[in-house]
């Protein structure tokens, strides 16, 4: 029925049949949404909206597929552009996390064809599908794109550049990246290590960890994980079992599943599967 009312342009039907369905508790789910979102926006009911917004987001329908591109055209009708950019960016962040890159990157294009202008927190998550996509030239104008339009001020920008690189099979573009910065985090440290690791460069990965502890910089899992992963392709079982144990001991780091891969394939790749069975044996996972 609230379908119905949207479609043949009785916006407040709809509404007051809304009303009657949380009187009457029944919770409205993915497909009421989306009908009342369309009343709301030919209503101009930006409040009301607004109001609609936050329920959807306490029943867990923020990022539902059906709900945000319903959301971003409420907003837009509204005039409310920069919740309807924040909406964007949740449907663009959804896809990318739920490892859907070609529809985050759809999204994008559509986003650079409208009014509404993409924010940092758009570009991460692009980024982050060029790097599923292991899509180097796609990578490169995105790149270009950031630097254009400013966002090369952001650090997290230029660390999900260095992920995107890597990712994509150019490790020199990645540490041109890092060594460009002039301010770096721990992600920005961690990306690189992690980066030289996955491409084979262990030796280079420590001294970077060597440089990073010098620069007080504090290391978190993801160091660790990259470290790990460089201990295991050199062959440095002793320096891996100390980064290993150092993560909880020094820096009150919790080893997860990764790292106890990593370890397992470190003390394998060694040819001391006695000491990788009694490791995988004593784990308290």
């Amino acid at each position: 029925m609230a379908r119905g009312y949207s479609r043949y342009n009785a916006p407040l039907q709809a509404i007051l049949l809304f009303s009657d369905i949380l009187c009457s508790g029944i919770v409205p789910g993915d497909y009421t949404f989306p009908s009342l979102l369309k009343a709301y926006a030919s209503s101009k009911a930006l409040q009301e909206g607004k109001q609609l917004h936050c329920l959807g987001t306490k029943l867990g329908l923020n990022h539902n597929i059906y709900v945000c591109p319903t959301l971003i055209n409420m907003y837009s009708e509204c005039n409310d552009v920069n919740a309807a950019v924040v909406c964007h960016n949740a449907i663009i962040t959804g896809y990318a996390r739920s490892s859907r890159p070609n529809e985050a990157l759809s999204l994008f294009r559509e986003l650079q064809v409208s009014d509404l202008k993409p924010t940092d927190v758009t570009l991460l998550s692009i980024l982050s599908s060029c790097a599923l996509l292991g899509a180097l030239d796609l990578g490169s104008w995105i790149h270009e794109y950031v630097k254009i339009h400013g966002f090369d001020k952001y650090l997290k920008v230029k660390t999900a550049l260095i992920d995107t690189y890597a990712k994509s099979g150019s490790l020199d573009d990645g540490m041109m990246q890092f060594a460009n910065m002039s301010v770096r985090d721990t992600q920005a440290w961690s990306a690189m290590i992690m980066a030289c690791a996955t491409h084979g460069h262990g030796s280079r990965a420590i001294s970077l960890f060597e440089e990073m502890k010098r620069a007080r910089v504090r290391p978190d899992e993801i160091t660790f994980l990259g470290l790990l992963k460089a201990s295991s392709h050199t062959g440095l079982v002793r320096e891996g079992c100390e980064y290993f144990y150092s993560m909880s001991d020094k820096y009150g780091i919790i080893p997860g599943i990764k790292h106890y891969g990593c370890m397992v394939d470190l003390l394998s790749r060694a040819g001391r599967l006695d000491e990788a069975y009694k490791f995988i044996d004593g784990l308290p996972i």
